[in-house]
């Protein structure tokens, strides 16, 4: 302890006879300060986790850097839809959910970009608007709308193989 002088105990046992009463104020200010400094410690650290996943998940990309994104997804990427729990959310562009739109969320490809989605096992294909983040799941790298998942037949099934080629970012 920082304000430790001895160790010597008054006959009550607790040591705060009168050569060490002039350190309890200092006892009191020490103890709030480590408090204030734990608190800030905590909010900092937690306010800058907080903006740095915002960050990640909303940093802008430039064109060229969303075309290779998209191009390099694997061949045989899973996608899966998303329709009336979300409706009326927020997405990550600001406008609310619309399960009846034809919308898609991509974890990588600028908001607003124009993509052609193409259902590997019917040869269906839709033109889409990313207008959201996501989809969270391993192995998926498309959430589309419910509109879109009719459209492509594979509303049931919940899954389906596509092939996504990025028409505008």
């Amino acid at each position: 302890m920082l304000f430790a002088v001895h160790d010597r105990q008054s006959n009550t046992g607790r040591g705060d006879d009168a050569s060490t009463l002039w350190l309890e104020p200092f006892r009191a200010q020490f103890r709030a300060m480590t408090r204030k400094l734990a608190a800030s410690a905590l909010a900092i650290l937690l306010g800058t986790a907080a903006i740095g996943r915002v960050q990640a998940e909303h940093a802008p990309m430039s064109p060229g850097v969303a075309t290779l994104a998209a191009a390099v997804a694997p061949a045989a990427a899973a996608s899966s839809w998303y329709g009336k729990r979300f409706q009326g959310r927020p997405t990550a562009s600001g406008t609310p959910f619309d399960m009846y739109a034809m919308t898609a969320a991509h974890r990588t490809l600028p908001v607003g970009s124009k993509i052609r989605v193409t259902n590997r096992s019917s040869g269906k294909a839709v033109l889409l608007t990313v207008n959201d983040r996501g989809p969270f799941i391993d192995g998926r790298v498309l959430d589309i709308s419910f509109a879109a998942a009719r459209e492509l037949g594979f509303v049931k099934k919940g899954l389906a193989k596509v092939r996504v080629e990025t028409l505008a970012c």
